[in-house]
């Protein structure tokens, strides 16, 4: 039984974690989209001189937090 309760409190917090990466990333301006080459479902954030970028969550994420980095440190 504690091990079906364990197994069903990790699985709620992945739900969480992913729901909040979700926001994150669309907070900070990225757009979840398959509008894109095969149809893949990509994250896409338009960045300077209107250059487009599309990779995958663990990419943009990595990404945005370098990205939240340099703008704190440019303030």
């Amino acid at each position: 039984m504690a091990a079906k309760q364990t197994t069903e409190t990790i699985d709620k917090l992945k739900d969480q974690y992913e729901f909040a990466a979700d926001d994150y990333l669309r907070q900070r301006g990225w757009v979840h989209t398959s509008d894109t080459p095969c149809c893949y479902w990509l994250w896409a954030k338009e960045i300077d001189d209107g250059v487009k970028i599309m990779v995958q969550k663990s990419i943009a994420l990595s990404m945005q937090e370098h990205f939240d980095c340099l703008e704190e440190h440019n303030k």
